[in-house]
């Protein structure tokens, strides 16, 4: 099975009996398996693939149950946008939390000098939280709404264990 896995990227009209091993088939190989499916006997498959996907309206409610995502429309286009959005929403993530880190770090560091040196701190807590929304809230609305980029979905997949913070500059933002 691992030679016929390795060699064929897409498999359809699969025996019940077949689909949950070539989804472990595949797994077995390192690579992401997506199994799509509307019957109780997809519901083992959907279940162990890395993202199961079943038919919202022709679909069974045990293979709904089983899956990760649902088609609404059964329309297999649906996942192509789905995964373009996801990436998107993860790209955007990624960037707000490094806005977050890198701004609130010299905050962090401004209270953590005063406590050690001893001198009273330069803000009260009011005055941090203003300072909070002012300085996250339009930047955040901002990220949000931001498009992905053009070409996210020729990008390869990212690892499964990707940190949600790439490479970041630590040193870099406590200099700044």
């Amino acid at each position: 099975m691992d030679k016929l896995t390795g060699s064929v990227r897409v498999f359809a009209r699969a025996k019940p009996e077949d689909k949950l091993e070539i989804v472990k088939s595949i797994q077995r190989q390192g690579q992401v398996a997506a199994m799509t499916g509307d019957g109780v006997n997809d519901a083992p498959a959907l279940n162990q693939a890395d993202i199961g996907v079943a038919m919202g309206i022709q679909g069974t409610e045990v293979a709904k149950g089983a899956s990760d995502m649902i088609l609404t429309d059964d329309n297999f286009c649906s996942i192509v946008a789905a995964v373009e959005k996801g990436r998107a929403i993860y790209a955007g993530i990624q960037k707000f939390v490094a806005f977050i880190m890198s701004v609130h770090i010299a905050e962090v560091m401004q209270i953590f000098i005063c406590i050690v040196v001893g001198i009273p701190v330069m803000r009260t807590p009011l005055q941090i939280l203003f300072l909070i929304l002012v300085t996250d809230l339009p930047p955040s609305i901002a990220l949000g709404v931001e498009p992905g980029e053009a070409n996210i979905l020729k990008m390869r997949p990212r690892p499964k264990d990707e940190p949600i913070v790439l490479n970041w500059p630590l040193g870099d933002t406590l200099w700044s």
